[in-house]
């Protein structure tokens, strides 16, 4: 159910034009490796564990959407505001009750922090969060 609502999800952002997403479980990338920006869709769970309503089976899955982009100037302040401006065009581009795919729909957009700065003066990566809610009924 986890790697189909992961696949689902990262199929809904490319059709938003979202180019930069992929599916993957790994939360570490490679920085050597990353030559564009990449929007890892990374399920918080292996399994959904259903909530039991009226005889219905609920699944709530959250997603992490993690954008990394390789910062080559960490003082270019510009670099950083394109970035942070991807991320939230992402962001506006997921909509509370969008169907994104066998019977998921998101229920939650938020984005806990703009970006970690700790990324970017220890690796050189920009990094934001945005965190994605889908739920189904069966």
């Amino acid at each position: 159910m986890i790697p189909e609502l992961r696949d689902a999800l990262t199929s809904h952002l490319l059709l938003l034009g979202v180019v930069e997403a992929y599916a993957s479980y790994k939360t570490k990338i490679d920085v050597k490796t990353l030559d564009q920006p990449k929007l890892t869709v990374i399920p918080s769970a292996r399994e959904a564990t259903p909530i039991n309503r009226a005889g219905q089976q609920k699944y709530d899955v959250t997603t992490d959407l993690a954008y990394r982009a390789r910062v080559t100037d960490t003082d270019n302040l510009a670099e950083l505001d394109r970035h942070d401006a991807r991320v939230e065009e992402i962001l506006e581009s997921l909509t509370v009750g969008d169907s994104v795919g066998d019977g998921w729909k998101i229920t939650s957009v938020t984005r806990p922090a703009l970006f970690s700065v700790e990324h970017i003066q220890e690796a050189g990566v920009f990094t934001s969060i945005i965190k994605v809610v889908c739920s189904k009924v069966i």
